[in-house]
């Protein structure tokens, strides 16, 4: 089974890939959709960001359970914007829309991520395939089941 880590990084997405026979590569892309063409063949991507944008006020039962096995590190799962506010023109209509949408203010360092959950977003909906291998995951909830 070939998996590719991935996380965003100064240069665009940081991704390591391993591959059946036990070797890897590190590449840093551009942008998700360079990514998404270059690993397509993977088995599985494993993407540090967040999937499946609600659309209404419901927090993501994902999230929920992450903050429930992190106890104390709880906070590091972030609340995840409504899809209309990862879609906003700026800043202040994203807080705006999220507010309305959902009842919750965006953090400026969730609006940051804002353009990576887009480009993350506009392959998995344009690319029915890309769906059963891109996966979201959470560093902090896979060391914990590492530990």
């Amino acid at each position: 089974m070939s998996v590719v880590g991935v996380d965003g990084c100064r240069g665009g997405w940081l991704a390591v890939s391993l591959r059946p026979d036990g070797t890897s590569e590190c590449r840093i892309f551009e942008d998700m959709a360079s990514l998404w063409a270059a690993c397509r063949q993977a088995d599985l991507i494993l993407v540090d960001i967040p999937i499946g944008l609600p659309e209404t006020a419901n927090d993501r039962t994902c999230d929920k359970e992450a903050r429930k096995v992190l106890g104390k590190r709880r906070a590091s799962v972030f609340p995840v914007p409504c899809r209309a506010a990862v879609y906003a023109p700026d800043y202040d209509a994203a807080i705006n829309l999220n507010e309305r949408i959902t009842g919750k203010r965006i953090f400026r360092a969730t609006w940051k991520l804002i353009p990576r959950m887009r480009q993350v977003d506009e392959i998995l909906q344009a690319d029915f395939r890309a769906r059963g291998i891109i996966r979201e995951a959470h560093p902090e909830v896979l060391f914990w089941g590492l530990n």
